[in-house]
């Protein structure tokens, strides 16, 4: 399966800064906060500060509604694969 930039993925509107759209795309993936932390090779407190900043800009409140928010501007398959 092909992974899709998450840039391509938050709605143009959503200014969420490159840092935090990889956060929020490991968040999607369901990686926990020290699991963020090890694959950006950062600390768990820049990872929260991400994620407070991520959910302000979102309008959310939690994990689930940030994921929810995203999934909510993932493209369909064939959006992603015209063609196949």
């Amino acid at each position: 399966m092909d992974t899709v930039p998450i840039t391509a993925l938050v709605s143009p509107n959503e200014d969420l800064s490159f840092p935090e759209k990889d956060v929020l795309d490991l968040l999607a993936r369901g990686y926990l906060y020290k699991e963020i932390a090890d694959a950006l090779i950062i600390s768990v407190p820049p990872v929260n500060t991400r994620i407070r900043r991520v959910y302000a800009e979102l309008h959310v409140r939690s994990r689930g509604q940030a994921v929810a928010r995203y999934a909510h501007f993932t493209p369909s398959p064939e959006a992603r694969n015209p063609g196949v």
